[in-house]
């Protein structure tokens, strides 16, 4: 049973205490960055979904005037 054991080892020890802080940064810059790509990400998704559902209301109204051309836009 004692391989199963944690090793217990003191948090701000002399010669070991620069790691954690250094670790516990860039693990925080890395999950705001990771939340904020999320966001923007589904941001964009909406942006385009609304933009694919102007184009289908455009081009059913085409269809209901009895139009299926594309119009040109010069």
């Amino acid at each position: 049973m004692w391989q199963l054991g944690i090793e217990r080892r003191p948090l701000f020890a002399s010669h070991t205490w620069k790691p954690y802080p250094v670790f516990m940064i860039v693990s925080m810059v890395f999950g705001h960055y990771i939340d904020g790509l999320e966001s923007r990400q589904f941001d964009l998704l909406e942006e385009r979904k609304q933009k694919l559902m102007a184009k289908r209301l455009r081009q059913l109204e085409r269809e209901a005037k009895g139009t299926s051309e594309i119009p040109v836009m010069e």
